[in-house]
């Protein structure tokens, strides 16, 4: 009795397969659906993250043009001051070159590089953007 009631019954999981074969044949198709949903939220991310760098670019676009006003006024008044705000205006302008021309997969990797190269320069770098996130944030809250 016990035999017949074990070969009548075949328990099957929460997807309704009744066997480890019904299971692989319809795995597959899953598998390629959830490539598909992970391929799709990739391309939006990236897609997301493509419109923040243009929105950093004209952002850092306007700190360079303080900066250079900075350097004018510095130099009206005399100094070296005029020139290294000039330099920094140089540096700050090739840094929104670099963040404009390169593609955002090329920024990340670039990105892992110098975490991996020099972690206690990218903790610093993160608590500079992060102070200035802030200040940005307070700012814009008044």
């Amino acid at each position: 009795m016990a035999e017949e009631y074990q070969t009548q019954w075949q328990p099957t999981d929460d997807a309704g397969f009744t066997d480890a074969q019904d299971f692989g044949s319809q795995r597959q198709p899953k598998a390629s659906m959830a490539q598909g949903l992970v391929g799709g939220a990739r391309n939006k991310l990236f897609a997301l993250a493509d419109d923040g760098k243009s929105e950093l670019a004209r952002s850092i676009d306007g700190i360079v043009v303080m900066v250079r006003e900075l350097a004018d006024k510095a130099e009206a008044v005399g100094g070296p001051v005029a020139s290294y705000a000039r330099q920094a205006a140089d540096a700050i302008g090739d840094i929104q070159q670099t963040i404009r021309d390169k593609p955002v997969d090329e920024l990340i990797e670039e990105g892992r590089d110098l975490v991996r190269s020099s972690p206690g320069l990218a903790i610093g770098i993160a608590v500079v953007a992060g102070f200035i996130g802030a200040r940005l944030v307070k700012a814009g809250s008044r």
